[in-house]
C-alpha cells in the first residue's frame, strides 16, 4: 500500500517514476506555488519537462542545497565529486534539465565546475613521495588523476601513449569509479609476487592460443583448460573480493570492471578478474546467478512451443 503524502512532503510524478520529497527540498523546483499546502500534500505534481533519471540526479543536489549549502565559492568537495560523476555530455544534459526546472543556483555551479581551473587533479595514491615522474590520467567523466609513470606503464594502452610523445594528460574511456578501483592493484604488479603472476599468466596466454586451435572442435575441453592459473592467495583474493562487494550485483560489477581493465590492457589484472568472476559462478545454481546478474526469470513455454523453437534452431543450422 502506498504511503500517504505527509503535510511536509510533496510527491512528483516524472515519466513513470514517483518521487516523494520534503517541501524544503521541493521549494527549489518550479512547480505550481499557488496551490495550497493542503492541496499540494494530497495530489502528486506531474513534471513532463525532464526525464526521471535526470530528476533523480538533480534531487541529490537539491537535498545538498536544502542543507544550507547555497553556492559558496570555490566549489565544495561534495560538488567536485558530485559533478565528476558525469561525462561532459551528461553534465550538459543535467544543466539543461536544471535550467528547465528553474534551479538557477545549480546551473551556475555547473558552469563554474566546467571552468578548467576547477577540474582538480586527484593523487592516485596517498603516498606519492617515492615516485619522481607522473602523468595525468583523465577518466571518461573528466576526473583527473596524477599517476606515477612506472605504475601507469602497467597498462599497455597508457604505456603506448607515454612512449610515443611527451604528454601531460591521457584521456581514457574508463569511468572515475573504475579507475579508483584499478589503481590499488598496480603497485602489487611491481612486487615480486605480482611479477611472478604476470610471468605465469603470459605463459598461459601463449598456451591458450595453442589450445584454442588444438581444441577448436571441443569447446568444453578448452573451457576446462582456460584460466587454470588461480588467483594469488593473499592480496589478490582479498582485492577481488573487495571489488565485487562494491556493486549491488557482484558479477555485473566485476564484468563492468573487466571491460575497463581490457581497455587499459593490463593483462595480469584482466585474467585475475576473469578468474574472480569464474570463482563467483562456480558452484552456484542458475537461480543464484540470475539474482546476481539481475536477470529476469526465464519465460516458461509448453511442449509444442519448445518443439517449434528447436525445429527453428535446427533449420537455421
Amino acid at each position: 500500500m502506498e504511503r500517504p503524502i505527509q503535510p511536509n512532503e510533496v510527491r512528483f510524478i516524472v515519466e513513470t517514476a514517483e518521487f516523494t520529497i520534503e517541501k524544503n527540498v521541493a521549494k527549489y523546483l518550479a512547480f505550481p506555488q499557488e496551490s495550497s499546502a493542503e492541496d499540494t500534500a494530497k495530489e502528486p505534481i506531474a513534471i513532463t519537462t525532464v526525464t526521471s533519471h535526470h530528476f533523480a540526479f538533480i534531487l541529490r543536489y537539491l537535498k545538498y542545497m536544502a542543507a544550507g549549502n547555497n553556492g559558496t565559492t570555490p566549489l565544495t568537495e561534495f560538488e567536485l565529486n558530485y559533478f565528476a560523476e558525469c561525462s561532459a555530455e551528461y553534465l550538459d544534459e543535467i544543466s539543461n534539465a536544471a535550467n528547465t526546472l528553474n534551479i538557477g543556483g545549480m546551473v551556475a555551479r555547473i558552469a563554474l565546475y566546467k571552468q578548467p581551473e576547477n577540474i582538480q587533479i586527484e593523487d592516485a595514491y596517498a603516498d606519492m613521495s617515492q615516485y619522481d615522474d607522473f602523468v595525468i590520467v583523465v577518466s571518461s567523466n573528466g576526473k583527473k588523476f596524477k599517476v606515477p609513470v612506472e605504475l601507469a606503464r602497467a597498462s599497455d594502452t597508457l604505456r603506448d601513449v607515454i612512449g610515443s610523445a611527451v604528454v601531460t594528460e591521457i584521456p581514457t574511456q574508463v569511468p572515475t569509479d573504475h579507475l579508483r578501483a584499478i589503481f590499488p592493484y598496480l603497485p602489487w604488479l611491481l612486487s615480486e609476487e605480482g611479477i611472478k603472476a604476470t610471468a605465469a599468466r603470459k605463459l598461459q596466454v601463449d598456451k591458450y592460443a595453442e589450445d584454442k586451435e588444438k581444441f577448436k572442435d571441443d569447446k568444453n575441453k578448452l573451457e576446462k583448460l582456460w584460466l587454470n592459473t588461480p588467483l594469488v592467495a593473499g592480496f589478490e583474493t582479498k582485492y577481488w573480493e573487495g571489488i565485487a562487494n562494491r556493486g549491488e550485483h557482484q558479477y555485473m560489477y566485476l564484468e563492468e570492471i573487466s571491460s575497463s581493465i581490457d581497455y587499459l590492457a593490463i593483462i595480469t589484472m584482466f585474467y585475475g578478474v576473469c578468474r574472480a568472476i569464474a570463482n563467483l559462478v562456480k558452484g552456484k545454481t542458475p537461480d543464484d546467478i540470475r539474482i546476481n546478474y539481475n536477470l529476469p526469470k526465464p519465460v516458461e513455454v509448453d511442449d509444442d512451443d519448445a518443439a517449434a523453437i528447436d525445429a527453428a534452431a535446427n533449420a537455421a543450422e
